[in-house]
């Protein structure tokens, strides 16, 4: 088993710099094995993003109904494995056709990888 503190790439100041860090240490990983474990419960905060980017993405809804089952009962959401984020986190989707249409309508104009990854950060630090 393998296990990716989600804080370790929030310490990277510049979306370049966590793009490269998903992609060259562990997402390119195809171990359904590796898990994620995040220091703070942020899945409902993170769930409402996803849905807001990827409104028809039955993973996402059928995480979000998951994920307030366990709270509601008082339950961690954490840690998660990378099969489901991989199904679920708009910043590991950065390809899927309805995410990159939900940001040109919000004025995305580069539709690489990079450039989805970049527009996602910026309208996540202030969703």
């Amino acid at each position: 088993h393998g296990l990716l503190i989600s804080s370790d790439i929030e310490k990277f100041k510049s979306p370049e710099c966590s793009h490269d860090r998903l992609w060259t240490h562990w997402l390119n990983s195809t171990s359904t094995k590796l898990h994620q474990l995040s220091a703070h419960e942020y899945t409902t905060a993170n769930l409402r993003f996803a849905l807001a980017c990827e409104p028809h993405n039955p993973d996402v809804q059928r995480r979000i109904a998951e994920v307030e089952r366990l709270r509601a009962a008082n339950l961690p959401t954490v840690p998660s494995s990378i099969a489901l984020e991989k199904a679920t986190n708009p910043f590991l989707r950065c390809t899927r056709p309805e995410l990159i249409r939900t940001l040109q309508q919000r004025g995305l104009t580069d539709a690489g990888e990079l450039g989805v990854f970049t527009a996602l950060r910026e309208w996540r630090d202030h969703f």
